[in-house]
């Protein structure tokens, strides 16, 4: 029999490899000041002494084997008929493969004692390898028959296809360097990286969630959180999500910088600022963005109502918006569920999972965004994927609930609300309702009217409110000018580097974007095109691992990998053998994903990878790739990496008879008419717009206007002067000056910098880094917006974020500055109870204009 000569030629083997192994430690070098026998230590003896145990225990088990019957029984029935050898098998190797490929540094301080482990390990794969191959040839002929769970010829045949256009795609990108070759503007790293500890993760949670709800399914199917597990998981996944995120710090950054005295708070810096400053004009009742044209309003908005809830602290508002964001995770659960199957599903959220807690714990390395930010592009993220799965589940449904494409259309309106070159996925909408044959060329008229009414019944409200501001109903039309304006230009615009975007100032007028001249237009404009959209491709795809070492994300960040390191300047494609392989394995599994998802489902299946690609091609046409411009459709990515990889963990589980019950969740709106089911579903879209409406039109306003005059009374009647050494008169000759500013309104961001201390941004404003300290902060009121910096030698004891207050200073030489700001002379803090003047320190005349203090290297300043 074959099984009598198999089993006892394994036990032999393996004891004989642990005796070799035993041999080899007590031959290493002896560590002669730790010796406690014959000059070895005691942890070596333990070890040597250890797996010469195990190997005699094999040994023995092999003779048991071959002279004792009822032994022999007892070893073919473990072989034969029970899984444990395999489950021990997978284990040994498991484990023993991420100790093999754990570096050196992973270990700390106990690198010593992981290197006299390593011929262990190397024992332990070869012995787990050796049980799964005499495990296969006892059982080949009661192995699952592979060919009843692979796809057709057919479909291997377009993997093969697909991944050969893949191959020559990316050979392309690398002899001819499109895609690789920086443009000179808006070009970023690569997308944040999934290491090779969490592939492994979702492998096994994917694994552990499927295989214990098909038992649930099979031993309670009548229980009722059984027959509702679809709405369970989504809530559970959404609400252990939000607990990982929020619990995940976030380090100082450029988007968030501090914490910083006075308060040590985190605040939003540069263009979170700026979606924050739109929502804070709300607050004060002078509309979001101080009552002006703007375009991507829908995230100031979304910020008004998280302050009304949760108050001014950054780190109250953003763990709300955490709270909410975490919802993307369920979502990504149902589209990879509905696209492929539930393991599928499963593995997409927690790829998604651990993606997103990179992106925060990597904030100071590389700028992405995350929901942790106040950015658009993570919001945008959530859109798309609902738009993508209402479209999904529209053709899937035979196009019989219109419902799910009203829902798509109205998402597309929040979208475009964020980000603008959103617009470009009407494509995408259009392309899917005409190629589908089922339907009749009338009813693809009707469908592409329906999607295209409630896309502009759930914009109508913001129509409406910039056709009264500024005579432009088509609020997203302006931006495109403006972008292909700034951006299609020869000239790099000045102050403005490769790896950071600029918003406008708030309070900008929409003339200033319709003066751009078509004649400003380059003539490469087909070449960055292509090199943005091939980089956008190139960075989504390089955020898998080539490598098989299990790197931390700080060494992949700043050492292992090139794509994000630009210590020694830009990445310009070069890859290791090893990386090459890995790489090519990384192309194979996406395709197999993309292809498995078309087999399933047809032109389904390639519904989110037609919106990578367009979503791309808006980016490539705006001149940005890489970096934050990824997140919204980099996922894409992850979803077919998740399909292909889980079905390849699928049939190697096949081969040792393990089976999983792989169950697509179900999900409906339910059935209504098509009258009903219609206005049911465009309302709630058309009720946030018009909400983000009432919210810019009808909160009072905090601060009445006034004149300098009028300002200047209230500090004398109020008896401020008094704790300052200026007179009325003094301050009545200083406001006669044309660079004299007296301000009432709210302050923003207070952070306390000290000698040196300041943020990088575009360009220059109050925040830059200046040699003296000072206390600095945003003010916005009826003036506008400006920043204020007021000298001071020590911090603040009291300074609230969000309180009224009035400035007195000189305006700070505009030349040179994206945002002017005030050199304050006096701040009087207006809190209640405890109002407060701070002067300038140190003293100097009080006349314009005011002097920066110069400080010497004992931080001396005068």
């Amino acid at each position: 029999m074959k099984t009598s000569k198999i089993i006892p030629i394994h036990f032999f083997l393996t004891a004989a490899q642990g005796i070799i192994v035993s041999v080899f430690l007590l031959s290493a070098q002896s560590d002669i000041k730790n010796s406690v026998f014959l000059g070895y230590s005691l942890e070596r003896l333990v070890l040597a002494g250890g797996v010469l145990a195990i190997s005699c225990l094999f040994f023995m088990l092999a003779i048991l084997y071959l002279r004792k019957p009822v032994w022999h029984n007892k070893i073919i029935l473990l072989f034969m008929q029970k899984n444990n050898a395999i489950v021990v098998a997978f284990l040994v190797l498991s484990v023993s493969g991420v100790l093999f490929l754990l570096p050196n540094y992973r270990f700390g301080s106990y690198e010593v004692y992981f290197l006299k482990l390593f011929p262990i390990l190397i024992w332990g794969e070869v012995f787990s390898i050796q049980t799964l191959l005499i495990f296969a040839v006892i059982h080949e002929k009661k192995l699952l028959n592979l060919s009843l769970m692979l796809p057709s010829r057919r479909v291997f045949i377009f993997v093969g296809y697909v991944f050969f256009l893949f191959l020559i795609v990316w050979g392309g990108i690398a002899i001819s360097g499109v895609g690789i070759i920086p443009d000179d503007r808006y070009w970023n790293v690569a997308s944040v990286p999934i290491l090779n500890e969490q592939i492994l993760m979702v492998i096994l949670g994917s694994l552990f969630f499927v295989t214990g709800l098909s038992f649930l399914e099979n031993k309670y199917p009548d229980i009722y959180i059984i027959k509702k597990q679809n709405v369970i998981i989504f809530f559970l996944l959404w609400g252990i999500t939000a607990l990982i995120w929020i619990q995940n710090p976030l380090p100082h950054n450029f988007f968030a910088p501090g914490p910083y005295p006075p308060n040590n708070e985190l605040a939003p810096f540069a263009d979170a600022a700026t979606f924050d400053l739109g929502g804070q004009f709300a607050l004060i009742g002078q509309g979001l963005f101080n009552g002006v044209f703007f375009d991507r309003v829908l995230l100031s908005g979304f910020l008004v109502f998280l302050h009304t809830l949760a108050g001014q602290n950054y780190s109250q508002v953003i763990t709300l918006q955490v709270a909410i964001f975490a919802i993307l995770i369920p979502i990504l659960y149902l589209l990879g569920s509905n696209l492929y199957n539930r393991i599928s599903g499963i593995a997409l959220a927690l790829f998604s999972l651990f993606r997103v807690s990179n992106a925060i714990s990597s904030s100071t390395i590389i700028q992405s965004s995350h929901p942790k930010y106040m950015l658009t592009e993570f919001p945008t993220r959530i859109l798309i994927a609902l738009f993508i799965l209402w479209l999904v589940l529209w053709v899937k449904r035979k196009n019989t609930n219109t419902s799910y494409l009203i829902a798509a259309g109205g998402v597309l309106g929040l979208g475009i609300m964020l980000r603008t070159n959103v617009f470009l996925l009407f494509l995408v909408a259009f392309a899917f309702i005409l190629i589908r044959n089922d339907i009749p060329l009338r009813n693809k008229m009707k469908f592409g009217f329906v999607f295209t009414m409630a896309f502009f019944i759930t914009i109508s409200p913001w129509m409406w409110r910039n056709q009264q501001v500024a005579n432009t109903p088509f609020f997203f039309l302006p931006r495109f000018e403006n972008v292909l304006g700034e951006r299609y230009s020869q000239e790099l615009p000045e102050g403005k580097p490769d790896i950071k975007t600029h918003s406008r100032i708030v309070g900008e007028n929409v003339r200033n974007y319709s003066n751009l001249k078509a004649s400003e237009f380059s003539t490469d404009i087909a070449h960055f095109t292509m090199n943005h959209f091939f980089h956008n491709i190139v960075t989504s795809v390089m955020m898998l691992p080539t490598s098989p070492i299990f790197h931390d994300l700080n060494h992949t960040l700043k050492e292992a990998y090139p794509y994000w390191n630009k210590v020694n300047g830009q990445w310009l494609g070069q890859l290791t053998i090893i990386s090459k392989i890995y790489l090519t394995f990384n192309l194979f599994i996406i395709a197999l994903g993309v292809v498995l998802a078309w087999e399933r489902w047809r032109s389904i299946g390639l519904i989110p990878l037609a919106v990578f690609l367009t979503y791309y091609l808006s980016n490539a046409l705006a001149r940005t790739s890489g970096g934050r411009y990824l997140v919204p459709v980099d996922w894409v990515v992850l979803l077919y990496f998740a399909i292909g990889l889980m079905q390849i963990v699928l049939w190697g589980m096949a081969l040792f008879q393990v089976n999983i019950s792989l169950k697509e969740p179900t999900f409906s709106l339910g059935k209504t008419s098509l009258w009903m089911g219609g206005v049911l579903s465009i309302l709630p879209f058309f009720f946030i717009v018009f909400g983000v409406t009432v919210v810019d039109r009808k909160i009072p306003q905090r601060y009445p206007e006034r004149t300098k005059e009028e300002t200047m009374t209230e500090i004398i009647e109020d008896g401020w002067l008094k704790q300052t050494n200026i007179s009325k008169q003094e301050l009545f000759l200083f406001l006669q000056q044309p660079t004299a500013r007296v301000f009432l309104g709210r302050s923003l961001y207070p952070r306390f910098y000290q000698i040196g201390e300041g943020e990088h941004s575009a360009g220059k404003d109050a925040f830059e880094d200046k040699d003296f300290p000072r206390i600095t902060f945003t003010m916005i009121g009826q003036f506008g917006q400006t920043g204020v910096i007021l000298p001071l030698d020590e911090s603040p004891a009291y300074f609230p974020n969000a309180s009224d207050v009035i400035v007195i200073g000189c305006q700070h030489p505009i030349e040179g500055y994206i945002s002017p700001y005030i050199d304050a002379f006096m701040v009087i803090l207006l809190d209640g109870d405890q109002e407060t003047v701070y002067t300038r320190e140190p003293e100097l005349q009080f006349q314009c204009p005011l002097s920066e203090p110069v400080c010497d290297g004992n931080r001396q300043c005068r």
